[in-house]
């Protein structure tokens, strides 16, 4: 009887069919566990090995840990699928002058208490892209007011690039309260692709929290720009509906807030086309008394009729402008001699007798006027009112 010859590739199949049936299958994601001041590629401060580079398994990076510290990114590296955002979690992740793409990101997607995470540069030169569920906000029952911030720091050039035509901000039924920030501080640079900032979307609006609900801030502050270049597109801040581009129609009752914040006059947003400002508005912090206006808008400015658009006006510690000094907040339609503003700002209600609002369409820009007199003013205007007073009693 003829038998089959015995050779060393059926042995070595027999073993690869052994090997996968005893061998557990490798998860899709890892968690970062190493110390502080650890390095990206070392496989042992992984629970499951390096994130895959190029699509390589494991795909996800899962950083949930509360890690508090500095990790270092030590090569460029890209991920399929980045989940991060825990109580807490403290921590900056140094690029060293290197790129990190995170493809499809899901960062802060609920929430989280007390926690800051940061993307640094010791070196110069590195980049970060980003996109997805950012501040997603999830439908969990928590009424305790949590905040949660991103933060781009040293001179990081960072791309927020969502899968879709919306940016960061929850969307979703059953949200909680909460304050979350993108923050482009330093000489960092933030470019936003998706159009909206806590906008809602297809019929489930940021109405359901308690409270003030979420609201969500991106932020320029130091000689940090952060801008949209959609010429075709307006920027959404806030609830808005279907006819200013949020989705479907709703009754906002209040919640879904967008903000726009600039602190300091190095500091700037700007954008290629219009705003439309639903729920939310701008804050501007004015550290110099020569301050040019702090957000330049293309096309547009729409401000909802049937919601409230608000300015918030700081100053800096040691900066007092003079009676009656006028301040450039926002230029508009920088891009479009056809552009038209809709509707109007209010204060806040803590800078109402503080300043007033010039909405100066011919040269379409918004103004802040400051309206406490000097102490000498003060004191010529109190006497002024105190001999008119004594002349009326005779």
């Amino acid at each position: 009887m003829r038998t089959k010859p015995f050779t060393f590739a059926a042995v070595g199949l027999v073993g690869l069919a052994v090997l996968l049936a005893v061998t557990p299958a490798r998860a899709d994601s890892t968690k970062w566990i190493g110390p502080d001041g650890g390095n990206w590629s070392n496989s042992d401060n992984w629970t499951n090995g390096v994130p895959g580079n190029a699509g390589a398994e494991p795909k996800q990076l899962v950083q949930n840990s509360g890690f508090v510290g500095t990790w270092n990114l030590d090569a460029d590296w890209a991920i399929t699928k980045w989940t991060v955002g825990s109580d807490n979690a403290n921590w900056t992740l140094d690029l060293n002058g290197f790129d990190l793409s995170t493809g499809n990101t899901e960062w802060f997607r609920d929430v989280k208490k007390n926690a800051v995470n940061t993307i640094g540069d010791s070196v110069g030169g590195g980049t970060i892209t980003f996109g997805g569920q950012i501040f997603y906000r999830g439908g969990n029952a928590d009424a305790e007011r949590e905040s949660s911030s991103i933060v781009i720091a040293d001179a990081v050039q960072a791309t927020c690039n969502p899968p879709w035509p919306w940016g960061p901000g929850g969307w979703n039924t059953g949200y909680n309260p909460g304050d979350c920030s993108i923050i482009a501080k330093d000489q960092s640079s933030l470019e936003m692709k998706g159009g909206a900032v806590n906008i809602g979307n297809e019929g489930y609006p940021t109405v359901s929290a308690p409270g003030e609900g979420l609201t969500v801030t991106i932020s320029a502050r130091d000689e940090a720009r952060v801008w949209w270049d959609l010429p075709n597109n307006n920027v959404n801040l806030g609830s808005t509906p279907e006819s200013m581009g949020g989705g479907n129609d709703w009754v906002d009752n209040g919640y879904g807030r967008g903000w726009l914040e600039v602190i300091g006059n190095a500091a700037s947003i700007d954008m290629a086309g219009g705003l439309t400002i639903g729920k939310g508005g701008v804050r501007v912090e004015i550290d110099d008394l020569a301050q040019d206006a702090a957000i330049d808008v293309g096309k547009s400015l729409v401000l909802t009729t049937t919601q409230t658009a608000e300015i918030d006006v700081d100053l800096a510690t040691g900066v007092t402008p003079s009676f009656m000094q006028v301040f450039d907040l926002i230029d508009w339609g920088t891009g479009d001699a056809g552009a038209t503003r809709t509707g109007s700002f209010t204060l806040v209600s803590e800078d109402v007798g503080t300043w007033q609002l010039i909405h100066d369409d011919t040269n379409k820009v918004v103004q802040a006027q400051y309206l406490v007199p000097e102490p000498a003013t003060a004191i010529v205007v109190l006497s002024g009112a105190v001999l008119a007073m004594r002349r009326r009693r005779f």
